[in-house]
């Protein structure tokens, strides 16, 4: 945690970079106020103020950016450091914010509600949690399509009593797919803004969940593997490539992306991954079959360059027949196996999955790539025959 001195203003506030890590966080310490700080992080930026009780130095939260203001946050620590009421406030378990609320009526009852406005919130949500701009575009056209007079109002005052009504409308109105994606989309932002969430337990009330209750069983059956073949054939060789390596090593998107000619090993016919969900390098033997498609596509690019063309969705051709996503795949791959007759180890093993608890796995048990290559190539087979 780093400490940095300046003249705290609401303009450097907001142009403050907040880091990316969840772990990872800063100090900006005020020079005009002694003892009045900001503590930055990935999900907020908190005011906050440094006071002397019984010899021992304490911290107190004083509120967040930008729901309340440089001036009100320190004016709110002038007060605390010049009041004999910190401690009987932290006794009473109020915040000093509260408690001065009483006091100084001058820092105003709302002081510490948002005045941003939904379209505000969602920006600088999108912003902060770098979201690709096809995602930020979806939550304003949604809000613009079923909250319209609530994205130019302030965020707080959307509540449960006032979206509950708008969401089972949609629900009424056969609309059921776009209202529990704005529903998601609203929690999150609020949980994140730690804004009370309009959303609620609207799942609790209704009955009818804002998530896809079978989301965690979807993958390719084997009574729509015929369909599936017919499909792919009709897809390109780039297409049919990525989709297969997808099903056969059960890598995620985003491991896909990272498939290069300096992945592949050809003394091994095996790729290496570098960065994974559980930071271990991934060495993974392939199928002959698969390894020459990927070894030829390798010609035409330089060491870096990826050698698969991973879209954001699957191709309309299959998802219009089969719904599914790139990690479903990936639960196609472990489910397929164990189908197969596969025992947990090569599975673990080919999904990169770890677990500390788990001796046997993590200390003793050791697969031979020739043995996870052999699963590998039956998988291939049943996917391409």
């Amino acid at each position: 945690m780093g400490n940095k001195f300046a003249k705290l203003t609401d303009d450097l506030l907001a142009q403050v970079k907040q880091p990316k890590r969840s772990s990872s966080r800063f100090i900006i310490r005020d020079s005009l106020v002694a003892g009045f700080f900001v503590t930055v992080s990935s999900r907020s930026i908190s005011y906050g103020l440094t006071v002397n009780e019984s010899g021992k130095r304490k911290a107190i939260s004083l509120g967040k950016f930008p729901y309340l203001s440089v001036l009100k946050a320190r004016q709110a620590a002038l007060e605390l450091q010049s009041t004999n009421d910190t401690l009987s406030a932290i006794t009473l378990r109020q915040t000093p914010l509260q408690s001065l609320q009483v006091t100084a009526p001058k820092l105003g009852v709302n002081a510490s509600v948002s005045h941003e406005t939904l379209s505000q919130l969602i920006n600088r949500y999108a912003s902060i949690r770098q979201l690709k701009p096809r995602t930020l575009s979806d939550m304003l056209s949604l809000c613009k399509r079923y909250l319209p007079t609530f994205l130019e109002s302030p965020a707080h005052q959307l509540t449960p009593s006032i979206y509950q009504p708008i969401y089972l409308d949609l629900i009424a109105r056969g609309v059921a797919t776009s209202s529990k994606q704005l529903s998601r989309y609203l929690s999150a932002i609020y949980t994140w803004a730690e804004l009370p969430n309009p959303v609620g337990d609207l799942s609790k009330k209704t009955g009818n969940s804002i998530y896809s209750g079978n989301a965690r069983d979807r993958r390719l059956e084997s009574y729509q593997l015929n369909d599936f073949k017919n499909i792919m054939s009709q897809l390109t060789e780039s297409q049919q490539l990525v989709i297969h390596t997808a099903l056969v090593t059960g890598l995620r998107k985003s491991e896909l992306l990272q498939i290069s000619p300096e992945s592949l090993h050809k003394a091994t016919q095996s790729i290496t991954i570098s960065e994974t969900k559980n930071g271990k390098a991934h060495r993974l033997p392939l199928p002959e079959k698969l390894y020459n498609l990927l070894e030829k596509q390798s010609v035409n690019y330089n060491n870096q360059h990826p050698l698969l063309v991973v879209s954001e969705r699957l191709p309309k051709a299959l998802t219009n027949l089969i719904p599914l996503s790139w990690h479903d795949l990936r639960r196609t791959t472990a489910s397929t196996l164990a189908s197969l007759g596969a025992n947990e180890y090569v599975i673990k093993r080919v999904l990169n999955h770890t677990n500390k608890q788990d001796v046997t796995a993590t200390h003793y048990a050791r697969i031979d790539e020739e043995v996870v290559r052999e699963w590998l190539n039956k998988l291939y087979d049943y996917f391409t025959s």
